[in-house]
């Protein structure tokens, strides 16, 4: 029976509609056509997506959450005097960086600096939740830095990024079943039919990538290949149910490699 963490990743993405008889229908900032400096809005329906990312037995609680940290969060040491905001860490001459190299979803290697600790967050009038933050950047200083938290306070740092970027599977997820199975593209305004179409095409797709791993397993899949395009692993939009999805590039604003498509 196989053991280990239970990694479950949430996300939101938005589904561009129009029309007046559509309950849920809202305003939303556009996060493809926004940036930090120009903010677009869209009217569509907004999803939240829990996808289960690793299914394994054995899991014991308490439950870890792992998400992008704001650099001015405010954190505590136990008890209560206030640490230095991550802004402040990271501007600190005696701040203590090791180099770290880690694997992207792209397939390439990323080389970052990396600094860590333990501390308490706390809200008005929610419990005190001990975490671990890992504040990255770009030694090349063409990138932002990044903070992220995870409620493990003895979790390893390097994993933590690790697992962070399983994250873009999700961002995979959104981007195949607008391309491939019509997302965005129903025309019903009934709020039982939108409530039902959207859950159900990207449970298609996950059950599609299920069948995919089980054909490959039995036998090798055959690939289709043009002459101007050499192909090494099939794509969903080739074989439809016979692949698993293709790597995603991630978050631009998150390390992106300059040149990088």
């Amino acid at each position: 029976m196989p053991t280990g963490p239970l990694l479950l990743a949430v996300d939101e993405t938005l589904e561009r509609r129009w029309g007046e008889k559509i309950e849920a229908l809202g305003v939303y900032r556009d996060p493809v056509r926004s940036s930090h400096g120009h903010f677009v809005k869209a009217k569509g329906l907004r999803w939240v997506s829990l996808k289960l990312l690793a299914a394994c037995q054995g899991l014991k609680p308490p439950v870890t959450f792992l998400t992008r940290l704001r650099l001015d969060a405010v954190l505590h040491d136990p008890p209560p005097p206030r640490q230095p905001s991550l802004q402040a860490v990271l501007t600190d001459p005696a701040t203590v960086w090791p180099p770290l190299t880690q694997r992207w979803p792209d397939g390439t290697q990323r080389h970052l600096q990396a600094a860590t600790g333990t501390a308490l967050w706390y809200h008005p009038g929610q419990p005190t939740v001990a975490l671990r933050w890992r504040l990255l950047r770009d030694p090349t200083g063409q990138q932002e830095p990044r903070a992220l938290l995870s409620t493990d306070p003895d979790g390893s740092p390097k994993a933590l990024l690790a697992t962070y970027l399983q994250r873009w599977q999700v961002e995979v997820t959104f981007q195949e079943v607008r391309t491939h199975l019509g997302v965005e593209t129903q025309r019903q305004w009934s709020a039982a039919a939108i409530a039902r179409t959207t859950p159900v095409l990207l449970g298609l797709f996950s059950w599609l990538i299920l069948v995919a791993h089980h054909l490959r397993r039995a036998r090798s899949l055959r690939l289709r290949r043009a002459a101007w395009y050499a192909k090494t692993r099939p794509r969903l939009r080739r074989r439809p149910g016979l692949c698993p999805p293709p790597p995603l590039d991630p978050d631009p604003a998150f390390f992106d490699v300059p040149g990088h498509p």
